[in-house]
């Protein structure tokens, strides 16, 4: 019997299918859907590896500046007062990042205290610029010149105002100056010997410990106009304890029944307002005051309290050109606003009754009263 030829040829499968059915085309569409849906994860994925690169290419060419300017650009030092440099406050590191957007320089900020920065110049230590929370005294001025060291330019930037806090618990209200000065000079040891009385009525009877920061230009202001003390003269019979950091030193105050501390508003201002103690100080007849208060009124408050704050340039150093920059791109509308930002008075704005001493030879001039901020160039 001759057998029917059924090989499955292209035209056989088309006839053997039922004219009705769409499986054919469905398996097509199938076919077709798949390969687009290969395509589409396909660009998504390209495209989503090339997104994370993109989206991180701003901190890319950011790392690339940074490198570049770490190893080609020269650096500048700036150095001293913890009260302009700290890093709690980011006053200085602001005006580094806004310096360096138009500079060929890498800004290096150390904050080690104005006495200690004056120390490190000395040493012959990277000090371009030396930043003081105080005037400079004649022997700092002598300890720099006698190790070779000149002023370049010497200018007040800000002024700063200090304020004194205790322990939460002290209900002492104000201390008059005089009795702040006999506190400091070890006379009063007892807070119970201010008069200071707790909620009940019992005397606040607990020893005063005092707390300061060695090599710092608050402490050295403090001690100095106040006291008519150095560091290196503290009396025997007052109870002062050295401390770090602002940090640890309002630690220690708030740990410490009768410990009292001085430090600048500014600083204060960053910390939480329930773990400040404030305790104004009163001269004359002014009332007390609290900085930190918005209704302070700082043509109340005791002059003393209220200090320059200074830049300095050293000479005869590779980057004193760009120190010059610094100096007066701090002092101007965009780094005084940085400065009044952060919690001082800028020295366009200088409080009443506030004296500015200058190093010799950059004193104003008698007749115009006009103050040469830099020596001319060339004369360093």
């Amino acid at each position: 019997m001759a057998m029917e030829d059924v090989s499955l040829t292209p035209e056989n499968i088309r006839r053997d299918e039922p004219e009705n059915s769409g499986g054919g085309n469905r398996r097509r569409a199938r076919s077709r859907a798949a390969g687009g849906i290969g395509v589409i994860v396909f660009i998504g994925s390209f495209l989503g590896s090339m997104l994370g690169p993109l989206a991180n290419l701003p901190r890319a060419i950011e790392s690339v500046e940074t490198l570049q300017r770490r190893f080609f650009f020269p650096q500048m030092c700036v150095v001293g007062s913890n009260t302009i440099l700290g890093e709690d406050l980011g006053m200085a590191q602001t005006w580094a990042e806004g310096f360096e957007e138009n500079a060929d320089v890498q800004v290096a900020i150390r904050g080690i205290g104005s006495t200690n920065g004056v120390r490190a110049a000395a040493a012959g230590e990277c000090v371009n610029v030396l930043a003081m929370s105080e005037p400079m005294r004649d022997d700092q001025y002598d300890t720099l010149f006698s190790n070779q060291v000149n002023l370049d330019c010497a200018a007040e930037i800000g002024f700063d105002v200090i304020a004194f806090v205790t322990d939460i618990n002290n209900p002492e209200q104000t201390i008059r100056s005089l009795m702040l000065r006999r506190i400091l000079r070890g006379d009063v040891t007892n807070w119970s010997e201010i008069g200071g009385t707790a909620t009940g009525g019992d005397v606040y009877d607990e020893p005063i410990t005092i707390y300061y920061r060695p090599g710092s230009g608050t402490t050295d202001w403090i001690l100095g106009e106040i006291a008519g003390l150095t560091e290196d003269t503290l009396p025997e019979n007052a109870n002062y304890v050295p401390c770090g950091s602002n940090g640890d030193c309002l630690d220690l105050t708030l740990s410490t029944p009768g410990a009292l501390y001085w430090v600048s508003t500014a600083w204060m201002s960053t910390q939480p307002r329930e773990f400040l103690r404030v305790i104004p100080i009163v001269t004359g007849d002014t009332r007390g005051q609290n900085p930190l208060s918005v209704t302070f009124d700082i043509d109340q408050y005791p002059n003393v309290l209220v200090r320059p704050l200074y830049l300095f340039v050293l000479g005869e150093n590779p980057a004193n050109q760009s120190a010059r920059d610094f100096l007066n791109y701090v002092r101007s509308r965009e780094g005084q606003l940085t400065l009044q930002e952060t919690g001082y008075f800028t020295f366009f704005n200088r409080p009443p009754n506030t004296d500015v001493p200058l190093p010799p030879g950059f004193e104003p001039d008698p007749e115009t009263g006009r103050v040469s901020v830099c020596q001319p160039t060339g004369d360093v």
